[in-house]
């Protein structure tokens, strides 16, 4: 499985990705992780693939090209999680 949380940091702190449109090419929707769950702000929760088959994808609507400082992303595996900076 694919799963993703995802935040978006501008040189002023904040996360320029919270609470914006998010579209994934499939979703663990029986267990609610949604592609929306990525960046609603709640560590908690996350965006899951269907199915561990490949390719899949996650994506973001900024709105507006914006400059990013930081990209993080905290992978999932077997329940342990893993940020990458």
């Amino acid at each position: 499985m694919v799963t993703l949380v995802l935040l978006l940091i501008q040189a002023n702190p904040g996360n320029l990705a919270k609470g914006k449109a998010a579209t994934a090419s499939s979703e663990e929707a029986g267990k609610g992780n949604l592609a929306a769950k990525a960046v609603d702000g709640n560590p908690e929760t996350r965006w899951c693939a269907a199915s561990g088959s490949f390719p899949q994808w996650w994506q973001v609507d900024l709105g507006a090209p914006k400059r990013v400082k930081t990209l993080r992303i905290r992978w999932e595996s077997e329940g342990i999680r893993h940020d990458i900076e």
